[in-house]
């Protein structure tokens, strides 16, 4: 693999030298995944009439939350490879995040932006659902350069031999790409022909999550209850909410059953 995508010699700029430099592969698909997202966000955004500002300030508190919500249960994870040196906690360019840790971490930061703001939540997060999935995407490619997230041990022809690694292997990462890309040119359709606000987000959570669970099946990737991964558990919990969310916005009833039974109160007090 191609954990470094270049490395700039060292230079001189006046009397200092600076370098040398390496750009990482995971690092730098990642950030690409992110930019791409954002771009696609913006322009929606701006279509829904909802300042793209908003985007940015979300983005930037997201890529903070997320990268260390993943990293944190990914570090909770595998913590007998950072006891004894916890400095390396840190090393995020090595890779070492999950992602649903910050997928939900991020999710969290987002609503509590959108309820201070008074942001429309479904709105908003119909135009986010589509660009979270082309970033993770890109991102994915990252992974699949750095040599890490490979599969099981495969006779097929598109087995992949990792560095370091025993046999030809399934290339997940790859998996992950191109399901994720499928997904969102499905979200792009169900945008454009959308019935109800949140349409998009409650299909992302099926199909985003449906494909996580499927490609997980080929990772190799501890096993603990019966027989899933970790992400594969959380991925049944999210398709589980997505179905139970869609049906809800299609009668357009709120997520949270209670809610509608406290405004009707509030209003009668009125």
């Amino acid at each position: 693999m191609y954990p470094k995508l270049l490395t700039i010699p060292q230079f001189n700029i006046l009397k200092y030298k600076i370098g040398p430099i390496t750009i990482y592969s995971w690092g730098t698909f990642v950030a690409l995944g992110f930019l791409i997202g954002i771009l696609f966000a913006m322009r929606w955004a701006k279509k829904e009439n909802i300042d793209p500002d908003h985007v940015l300030n979300i983005s930037v508190w997201s890529i903070i939350s997320s990268i260390i919500g993943a990293r944190i249960v990914y570090v909770i994870k595998y913590w007998s490879s950072y006891q004894n040196k916890l400095i390396s906690i840190l090393y995020l360019w090595d890779g070492g995040l999950i992602f649903f840790g910050g997928f939900l971490t991020a999710l969290g930061v987002i609503l509590l932006y959108l309820r201070k703001y008074k942001i429309p939540y479904w709105k908003f997060l119909d135009i986010s659902a589509p660009a979270l999935t082309i970033g993770s995407a890109i991102g994915r490619i990252g992974c699949f350069l750095n040599g890490c997230c490979y599969g099981y041990e495969t006779p097929l022809l598109w087995g992949i031999k990792f560095p370091n690694i025993y046999g030809y292997r399934h290339a997940t990462e790859l998996y992950y790409t191109f399901g994720f890309i499928i997904v969102f040119l499905y979200l792009l359709y169900v945008k454009k022909h959308k019935s109800f606000e949140g349409e998009v987000t409650t299909k992302f959570f099926i199909y985003y999550s449906l494909t996580f669970f499927i490609v997980e099946v080929f990772r190799d990737n501890p096993r603990n209850f019966l027989y899933l991964t970790g992400s594969q558990v959380i991925s049944l919990i999210l398709i589980i909410f997505g179905i139970y969310a869609f049906n809800r916005r299609l009668r357009n009833q709120p997520i949270i059953p209670w809610i509608s039974k406290v405004q009707l109160a509030k209003r009668a007090k009125k």
